[in-house]
């Protein structure tokens, strides 16, 4: 039997750094605790974008670079 990993993103807006509700607090120690090795990670719809954005500018470029040889 083989086996899969499966790893999360929890895409939202941040809460402002001064927020401090009940939910926000947990959230931010869950997040600091979960490290670099955690399936999950949580991310901002803006790192999202760029991270996208950046990728297809790479994909577009490799394409064009193939097409030129």
């Amino acid at each position: 039997q083989e086996h899969m990993g499966v790893h999360g993103q929890l895409i939202g807006s941040m809460a402002p750094t001064l927020a401090r509700g009940q939910e926000i607090v947990t959230l931010r120690r869950r997040i600091k605790e979960s490290g670099t090795t955690s399936p999950w990670q949580v991310r901002d719809y803006l790192d999202v974008l760029s991270s996208t954005q950046a990728a297809h500018t790479e994909m577009l470029q490799v394409y064009e670079a193939s097409e030129n040889e």
